[in-house]
């Protein structure tokens, strides 16, 4: 992959690490709340939102895989399970 494509990868990992984090760990608390209520708009609970973040965690370390062991699959799996 070049050098864009590689960057562009990385700051999709950091951002929906973020996510992840918000999701699953519950952190930080302000932002747990703005994406609770996003949730609670479509009529989901805690628990989808939970499931969510699990998708989200296994898209990042696919993704962070396939950088670390120049697998472009692995980066196209990682970013499919985000796109889902």
């Amino acid at each position: 992959m070049t050098i864009i494509a590689n960057f562009s990868v990385c700051v999709l990992v950091l951002f929906f690490a973020f996510g992840c984090c918000i999701k699953l760990l519950s952190v930080p608390d302000k932002m747990l709340k703005w994406q609770m209520h996003f949730f609670e708009l479509y009529g989901l609970t805690r628990v989808d939102m939970y499931l969510v973040g699990l998708i989200e965690l296994f898209g990042i370390v696919a993704m962070a895989l396939g950088l670390i062991a120049g697998y472009e699959v692995f980066v196209f799996l990682g970013a499919s399970a985000i796109l889902f």
